[in-house]
């Protein structure tokens, strides 16, 4: 199970209800998996994008100044949480 352990840059604790694997959001969006770990992010970037309209962008040997793949992850990880546990509202 997970721990309810600081992690991450702010060192927050994700109590285990809140946590999403990443192979829960990968199947919920429905993205596939690529070759490689530039693969998976360039997958993921353009799925973003594709759902909505957006024209984030990814390039395997560009600097994080570049790339956008970052945003994606987040985008993902909260649509996917929408897809999966719902809002509050409901």
């Amino acid at each position: 199970m997970h721990s309810l352990q600081p992690t991450g840059v702010l060192q927050l604790e994700i109590p285990p209800e809140n946590f999403l694997d990443p192979r829960m959001i990968k199947r919920a969006l429905k993205v596939k998996k690529g070759k490689d770990h530039n693969g998976n992010k360039k997958i993921m970037v353009n799925r973003i994008n594709s759902l909505y309209g957006l024209n984030l962008k990814y390039g395997k040997n560009k600097t994080k100044k570049y790339n956008d793949d970052d945003e994606a992850d987040a985008i993902a990880l909260l649509t996917a949480w929408w897809m999966l546990k719902g809002t509050a509202d409901e």
